[in-house]
């Protein structure tokens, strides 16, 4: 819902710290507070702001050391959740020239994805459709547009 920077406790809105916004998401007060108070000694930190399985909030975040961040790579995984195959594909595909990059996946109430793909301080992202059969089984995920450049 919102991936961003922590400064001094305060929430980063600045355009180049946004890495993911839900349009219509709005971090409450009394979340932006507590965290405030929790980390108001913490100089420079990564911030993510999730919505769980239970529809509560919950924050992760990743304080910086000097070379990279404290925890883990995934924020939140679900327990033997992995992505798609033919994700994986179009990923491994539209970025085969790419060495080294961070990989951001959200799944919405529909069980599409949106992936971000950071490369450097260059920004993509990809959005998936789950398509579902008769039987209301999940299928296969497909591109629903190209990936397409994230403007800072």
């Amino acid at each position: 819902m919102f991936m961003t920077r922590l400064r001094e406790g305060r929430i980063s809105y600045q355009k180049e710290d946004v890495e993911y916004h839900k349009p219509e998401f709005v971090v409450p007060d009394y979340k932006a507070t507590d965290l405030l108070h929790k980390h108001s000694k913490t100089s420079d930190a990564k911030l993510v702001i999730l919505m769980n399985e239970k529809d509560q909030l919950v924050c992760q975040v990743g304080k910086k050391k000097d070379k990279g961040y404290e925890g883990k790579d995934a924020v939140v995984r679900y327990i033997n959740w992995q992505v798609p195959d033919d994700v994986v594909a179009n990923l491994m595909r539209a970025f085969q020239e790419v060495a080294d990059a961070e990989l951001f996946v959200l799944l919405d109430s529909q069980a599409n994805l949106k992936c971000i793909v950071q490369v450097g301080a260059t920004r993509y992202t990809g959005n998936f459709m789950c398509l579902i059969n008769e039987g209301g089984q999940k299928t296969c995920y497909r591109p629903s547009k190209n990936w397409g450049l994230i403007q800072m």
